[in-house]
């Protein structure tokens, strides 16, 4: 696999992706390496160290995907993006990661997944391309965009975001509403905090 990549760097590849586990040293060239981890079936306790040891390789980008099983792990992989002192793209898989994956730029992510169409998506919880364009308008999410959303479980269901983002782009807000999964209530003061959110609406099983 290696060797197949140094080709493709000798070829003139712009990029190539490497798997951290995998990792071996191999001639770039003019390429620039994207290091990438990958876990499907959660967040590892070590994460942070990982990409730590990711980071000290030098790569042109560090790009890691992990599954979210639930709000303290969207909110740890939310601040792992957010502390990220280099080219990162830190992707929270699952239903509970949307708001991470619609908002990535807010929070100082380099780049996201979607999928062409319904049906077609590689990874757990991936949009759209569809749903970023129109729904989201993600392509202009910056680091001053303001954040709403709604809170539930479920909540995928929720029409909230096609309403508030359609009234956010007729005032001429730069503003975002996105669906939030919260499974422990008592995290959504983390949760608040580390997305920086300006205001929730709260659905079931929350209202009370």
């Amino acid at each position: 696999r290696l060797a197949v990549l140094e080709k493709a760097c000798a070829a003139g590849a712009d990029y190539v992706d490497l798997e951290f586990r995998r990792f071996g040293a191999i001639g770039l060239g003019g390429a620039k390496l994207v290091l990438s981890y990958h876990d499907f079936g959660g967040v590892p306790d070590d994460l942070e160290a990982t990409a730590a040891a990711m980071g000290a390789l030098d790569p042109f980008l560090v790009k890691i995907a992990a599954q979210a099983r639930g709000t303290a792990d969207l909110i740890r992989l939310a601040r792992l993006q957010k502390a990220s002192t280099r080219p990162s793209a830190i992707i929270a898989m699952g239903e509970f990661g949307e708001p991470l994956r619609v908002l990535y730029a807010r929070y100082g992510g380099r780049l996201t997944y979607a999928a062409l169409r319904g049906g077609g998506e590689s990874a757990p919880g991936q949009l759209t391309v569809e749903d970023l364009v129109r729904l989201y308008q993600a392509k202009s999410v910056d680091a001053s965009t303001a954040v709403y959303g709604v809170i539930g479980n479920p909540v995928a269901h929720s029409k909230s975001p096609a309403l508030f983002n359609d009234v956010f782009k007729s005032l001429g807000m730069n503003a975002r509403y996105v669906r939030l999964k919260v499974d422990d209530a008592t995290l959504l003061r983390e949760l608040v905090d580390v997305l920086e959110l300006r205001g929730l609406s709260v659905t079931i099983p929350h209202k009370q």
